[in-house]
């Protein structure tokens, strides 16, 4: 289950119901059974497995793409997709690096977004990784509409190794 809330002139509406606390600690909001010291450490304990020097290739690329949401910056968004990326969010699926990176530019010229990630696995078997865990969001509409905030909403990432460069595969 995860939380959505919707603010607009002071009110809040919940949907779905998973407690997450107000403590922000590296970018992510955890879990109430997560003690502080754990979640200073959050990112620093991320099971992985496969080869130290593509784990590190992951982390850094998704630190690169939660930048690129955070600063609105569509060419760094799209810099590690696959040409045949595709996205698979609950109501539509987008493919293909074009299609998604005119999303994502409608996106950040309607909203101001803060996205943080918190990994929780990553699994390198050759030339494929996936990278999985839970991601906060919130979304400022530009025209001062109602926010939208979401926690704890899971998400994953398939990477493939093309002429030696992780590439984004899918998204969800």
């Amino acid at each position: 289950q995860y939380t959505c809330r919707g603010r607009s002139g002071g009110r809040s509406a919940t949907v779905a119901a998973r407690r997450w606390t107000s403590v922000r600690t590296l970018g992510v909001r955890l879990p109430f059974d997560v003690p502080t010291e754990a979640a200073v450490n959050r990112r620093k304990h991320v099971q992985s497995i496969g080869p130290e020097q593509d784990i590190e290739a992951i982390r850094s690329i998704r630190q690169e793409i939660e930048d690129a949401v955070n600063t609105g910056d569509t060419t760094a968004f799209g810099r590690h997709l696959a040409d045949d990326v595709a996205q698979l969010p609950p109501d539509q699926v987008i493919h293909g690096r074009d299609a998604l990176l005119e999303v994502t530019a409608g996106t950040y010229e309607a909203f101001d977004i803060e996205e943080y990630f918190a990994i929780d696995t990553i699994l390198v078997v050759g030339d494929l990784a996936v990278e999985h865990g839970t991601f906060e969001l919130t979304m400022t509409p530009k025209d001062g509409g109602e926010v939208l905030e979401f926690h704890g909403l899971p998400y994953a990432y398939v990477y493939e190794r093309r002429d030696g460069q992780w590439r984004v595969l899918r998204m969800s």
